[in-house]
């Protein structure tokens, strides 16, 4: 602040001469004036540059520059003013204050660079019917929170209804990274889901042939049954979410996460008819057992008849040798 206190005497008073020029010329003969007639002038100017330069937006992008690679935004603890259409409804959330029992409340921004959280513990910032696809903007400071950036929101303002833009279609691997941190995507792959889920809500997964990503699930998504019963099939599916990270030491390069915003984010495929396929490989097996059963007792029929005929003719033979010896035995 003292560094700043020369610079803008500085500004003001060439402000001021520079208002002087273009009123009327002082005489060279000293007067009683203490001030220049043109620095109330040079102050509202100097008041209207630094109200613009305030609401300058900036892209997201930009607000989450991180040129060292130290995944840490290069700008932390600058304020921002940002635009863009809100990709989540807001989210109250408790835990906070001195005994854990206030709430604040968070909603997800996205522009055509980036996304980021705006975060507040003022919920009436955010109580005014904000919803997913508005168009706003917003102001506040940058932090990062367990690698979550967000704005520490002061100010928003509806600008109207917006388009939510389409998700990116990645794999778990771009997940799992900071390329999409704080955007949508859309993920397609195999869900892992634990015996345990509906009682421990967390251990799901999707995975896909770049790996797998957790996928956390909020308690009021299990609050429909149907969607309860679905998703505890597993199987493969379709997700839309938030990429989103929770990692509470730096470097802030792993605990990404997908959040998918309401049981609408997912389309399941069709699972595979198993009833059906069980059903019949077990008429196939059954019907390959009572062929190969009818061939092996036809062969055994054929083979008594075959040993039947042997001994008649056997019989015969023998008959047919008795027969001879006696007639040799009266010759002699």
């Amino acid at each position: 602040m003292p560094m700043l206190i020369p610079t803008m005497r500085k500004t003001l008073s060439g402000l001021a001469d520079t208002f002087d020029v273009l009123g009327p010329k002082r005489s060279p003969i000293g007067t009683s004036r203490s001030a220049p007639s043109g620095l109330l002038p040079a102050i509202a100017l100097l008041l209207v540059l630094s109200a613009n330069a305030a609401e300058k937006v900036t892209p997201i992008r930009e607000v989450l520059r991180d040129n060292d690679a130290n995944y840490v935004p290069d700008r932390l603890g600058e304020t921002f003013t940002v635009s863009g259409v809100l990709i989540s409804s807001p989210v109250n959330l408790r835990g906070f204050g001195p005994d854990s029992t206030e709430y604040a409340t968070v909603v997800n921004l996205q522009d055509g660079t980036g996304g980021i959280a705006l975060f507040t513990r003022n919920t009436a910032l955010l109580a005014s019917g904000f919803k997913n696809g508005d168009a706003v903007e917003a102001r506040g400071k940058l932090s990062q929170h367990d690698g979550v950036e967000e704005l520490l929101l002061t100010e928003i303002r509806r600008l109207g209804a917006g388009t939510v833009p389409q998700p990116h279609d990645v794999l778990t691997a771009d997940v799992r990274s900071e390329r999409y941190s704080g955007q949508l995507v859309r993920v397609v792959g195999e869900l892992v889901v634990p015996p345990d889920l509906l009682d421990k809500r967390q251990g799901l997964a999707l995975r896909d042939r770049s790996g797998e990503i957790p996928v956390m699930v909020a308690d009021g998504f299990f609050s429909d049954p149907q969607f309860a019963s679905r998703l505890m099939q597993g199987g493969k599916a379709e997700l839309v979410g938030i990429a989103g990270q929770f990692c509470k030491d730096p470097p802030f390069n792993s605990g990404y996460r997908l959040l998918p915003r309401d049981p609408g984010d997912f389309d399941f495929h069709p699972l595979p008819p198993y009833k059906v396929i069980v059903i019949t490989l077990a008429l196939a097996v059954l019907s390959f057992a009572s062929v190969y059963l009818w061939l092996r007792r036809r062969r055994v029929e054929e083979r008594a008849r075959e040993l039947t005929l042997l001994t008649d003719n056997l019989k015969r033979f023998r008959r047919s040798a008795a027969s001879e010896r006696g007639t040799i035995s009266e010759s002699l």
